[in-house]
């Protein structure tokens, strides 16, 4: 008996979400390239989705992945996530390259670039984006603090990091670090039923409409017609009533 996937039906329903996501990437003369790791632009959380893992699960900070987040998130119009990137990555132009001049070029860029963004912003923003970043690079650095610690702890007391369940008291015991899902989150979609539903219904009156005027224009030409054979009829009568 074949296993019914519910996943499935609803795929058909939310894949068009996929379709709307801002795609990123193979810009300009990049498909001119020789060698390149794709060919076109993607949907900008995939390539997200593998940098904040490893970011996390991974080697932690650096400047590559801290400039391509920054140049990601410019790109999907994320202006305050983007100038944070910016500025962390600009914070570790040490690991960039070995190079003076290389780590100065890698700066000027990320100062180049949140220059650009504070200039499209309102200068309240502007002027708070410094300290909104040092205050939740604080923040975030104690989380991480915190977490290795915990982990340590566990792990000392013959705890598994394979456990499902490892850090369930861990998050227990702080806020949640995501935001809240709020109107950014939200997309606005029709069913596709509703959708054929529509173009059934926009082609029947479409066709009411042909039909009407179809039908003015029988009786226009019959109208025309009928002047015509009338005169037509007045002239004969007219030429056999003459001497």
């Amino acid at each position: 008996m074949e296993h019914y996937d519910e996943s499935r039906d609803q795929w058909e329903i939310v894949k068009g979400i996929r379709e709307s996501i801002t795609k990123i990437g193979a810009e300009q003369s990049w498909p001119e390239l020789t060698l390149k790791s794709h060919s076109k632009p993607v949907a900008f959380d995939e390539p997200m989705i593998a940098i904040v893992t490893m970011w996390r699960q991974g080697n932690g900070a650096n400047p590559h992945f801290a400039l391509a987040i920054a140049e990601t998130m410019l790109r999907v119009g994320q202006r305050f996530i983007a100038w944070t990137a910016f500025e962390r990555a600009s914070q570790m132009a040490s690991q960039y390259s070995p190079d003076p001049g290389t780590q100065q070029f890698f700066k000027d860029h990320c100062a180049n670039r949140k220059r650009e963004i504070e200039q499209s912003m309102p200068a309240e923003d502007a002027n708070g984006l410094r300290a909104t970043f040092e205050r939740e690079l604080s923040y975030g650095r104690e989380f991480q603090r915190a977490y290795q610690e915990y982990e340590n702890k566990k792990i000392a007391s013959g705890a598994s990091p394979d456990d499902e369940k490892f850090f369930d008291e861990f998050h227990a015991s702080r806020e949640p670090i995501a935001s809240k899902p709020g109107p950014e989150e939200w997309y606005v979609a029709v069913p596709q039923a509703r959708v054929i539903e529509w173009e059934v219904k926009r082609g029947l009156s479409w066709g009411v409409l042909g039909a009407g005027a179809a039908a003015v224009a029988v009786s226009l030409l019959l109208r025309i017609l009928a002047s015509l054979t009338g005169s037509y009829q007045t002239e004969q009568r007219s030429n056999v009533s003459s001497p």
